[in-house]
């Protein structure tokens, strides 16, 4: 080799080894930027998977108006077994709310049940039965029967005999009557019985959520839905984000994310009650049930919806105004017995007791977003709705339809 390919060969060596100090700085750099990054808020949401930094694009889009067809309300009235004659001869249960008007009776096959002025029988019967023949002495009792103890008595009865149907209507009943004295021995008791009936009586047909983007169902960590045949199975939501409920700056309620958001109508149906009255208290500070604003929607065929703590003066529809599958009903607030903004949903029947939801649904399941179809919301969990419904509420056909039972 000559002396000048051995010179430039001695210069190339030194300046690699010149560049390997720069190489690690180069390396240290971009760990110290990975690290700096690991601890943005950003970046920690990111490693958590059911928080999201920002609201998701659809949490604050209206959605479309779905098309015009034969609205799924009517089909849920004229397909509920109540609205049907008897196809034999049958034990009629009246609502506990029509116990003072319509006493259980025998109907004939062919015959119809009891309706209202409108002759809708949904808001007056709450089962039908084949007739066996221990109804007769069912019914002999039930006249007799006047006091709490009695009624609790002739509830044992119906369990020996295997009339699970005509027992939760005793246990109904007693409810109803102490429905604003849930502290009451006689309420306590027949809560305690009627609960394991009523987590078999789910809605009859699956429904959309109440909201657009992603909700977290809280846990009801005190259980007072738990000791209230009105709430039994409520479903409290709110938005996560960061993990946190506020921005972080102070307890105002503009301040949480579920303050002022739109909620949707289930389904199309008619709107039974509204009341946007009362004013929103500052957060931590709960006022009584009483002050608390609502929708309720009557969805057909016996479901009710009940859409609660809602905004002041928010209520975009007003009582006895159909409305479509879709529909943005009001905002979320925090009025009533509540402390922290959050929609307080309830799937009810026609007596208003509440009964276990049936959802068209994704949940996130790990990291991955599974679909749901026919099941209730689960606590602590975060949900959005189904990805064919979005963007946009699809054609009515498909909500309202008998649910497929899963549990």
């Amino acid at each position: 080799m000559n002396r000048k390919a051995r010179r430039a060969r001695r210069v190339g060596s030194k300046s690699r080894r010149g560049d390997r100090p720069a190489a690690r700085s180069c390396v240290c750099l971009l760990l110290l930027a990975a690290a700096v990054a690991e601890g943005t808020p950003a970046a920690r949401a990111a490693t958590i998977p059911w928080t999201t930094e920002r609201p998701a694009a659809a949490a604050t889009d209206k959605p479309a108006a779905p098309p015009a067809l034969i609205p799924a309300y009517d089909e849920r009235q004229a397909s509920c077994p109540q609205n049907q004659p008897c196809k034999e001869e049958s034990l009629v249960l009246p609502l506990a709310k029509c116990a003072g008007v319509f006493q259980p009776q025998k109907a004939a096959a062919g015959q119809m049940p009891p309706a209202d002025d409108r002759g809708n029988c949904t808001d007056v019967v709450w089962q039908t039965l084949p007739w066996q023949k221990e109804h007769e002495e069912f019914l002999s009792r039930a006249a007799a029967a006047k006091w709490d103890e009695e009624k609790f008595v002739l509830a044992d009865w119906c369990a020996e005999k295997g009339l699970a149907a005509c027992r939760e209507w005793l246990l109904r009943g007693i409810l109803r009557t102490y429905w604003n004295s849930i502290g009451q021995a006689s309420y306590q008791k027949a809560l305690a019985l009627w609960l394991p009936a009523a987590e078999k009586r789910a809605s009859p047909y699956v429904f959309d959520l109440p909201v657009r983007g992603e909700w977290y169902v809280m846990r009801d960590e005190s259980g007072i839905n738990r000791r209230k045949h009105g709430a039994a199975f409520a479903r409290n939501l709110i938005i996560l984000r960061g993990g946190r409920e506020t921005d972080g700056r102070g307890s105002d309620v503009k301040n949480y994310f579920a303050w002022n958001q739109p909620f949707y109508a289930i389904a199309d149906g008619l709107i039974a009650k509204v009341d946007d009255r009362h004013a929103d208290p500052p957060a931590g500070r709960a006022v009584g049930p009483e002050d608390g604003n609502y929708v309720c929607q009557d969805c057909g065929g016996g479901v009710y919806a009940f859409y609660g703590h809602i905004k002041s003066g928010s209520a975009e529809v007003k009582e006895g105004q159909r409305v479509p599958r879709g529909t943005e009903l009001g905002r979320t607030g925090n009025s009533g017995g509540n402390g922290k903004p959050h929609l307080h949903f309830i799937f009810m029947d026609a007596d208003y007791f509440s009964m276990p939801g049936r959802y068209r649904f994704e949940q996130l399941d790990g990291r991955r977003w599974a679909a749901r179809d026919g099941a209730d919301l689960a606590e602590d969990t975060l949900i959005r709705p189904a990805a064919q419904e979005a963007a946009a509420p699809p054609k009515a056909g498909p909500t309202g339809t008998p649910a497929r039972r899963t549990r």
